[in-house]
């Protein structure tokens, strides 16, 4: 049983459908006799993926126990199990201007959601702005998890209230 700690939500549940992302191979579905998809499929590493008003690609993740503002390293902030830093470039795909908040995001070992942390994005030297029609921002999302997590996969949401969409990490 997981408990929150200090300010950090982890929250055991299941991981959102990807019905959005359902594959069906058409070979798979006649030799078996059934009509029906397949397990659902997340996008992956170096993949575009969409989500309300963003288009999405995530580089890479790295870990670190210990995060610090590059310009001062002395503010630092030290995760309660390591830091989780997904890199990615967000792109404004609607007409108007947008902006990105890293907190709608999580991250998903497959039983427990990881919501990102806020304090640590911004210790990265990462701002909230306003992403104009057709821009792109690079960027990370930060998150404190259980060392040894074995990760499964990052939920990228546009919104609050969007369903995201999944990239298998």
């Amino acid at each position: 049983m997981l408990h929150e700690h200090h300010r950090r939500r982890w929250i055991r549940q299941d991981p959102p459908q990807l019905g959005a992302l359902t594959v069906q191979s058409e070979t798979e579905a006649s030799e078996i006799g059934e009509e029906g998809p397949t397990e659902p499929q997340a996008a992956g590493t170096g993949e575009e993926v969409r989500d309300g008003d963003f288009a999405f690609v995530v580089h890479g993740v790295r870990t670190t126990d210990v995060i610090a503002d590059a310009e001062f390293p002395e503010l630092n902030k030290t995760a309660e199990g390591e830091y989780v830093i997904v890199d990615l470039t967000v792109t404004n795909v609607s007409a108007e201007g947008q902006t990105f908040f890293a907190s709608f995001n999580t991250l998903s070992d497959g039983t427990t959601v990881f919501e990102a942390d806020d304090e640590a994005w911004l210790y990265l030297g990462n701002m909230v702005a306003e992403v104009a029609p057709g821009a792109s921002i690079e960027t990370e999302v930060v998150f404190d998890v259980p060392k040894g997590t074995d990760l499964e996969s990052i939920w990228l949401r546009g919104g609050p209230l969007s369903d995201g969409v999944a990239v298998a990490l």
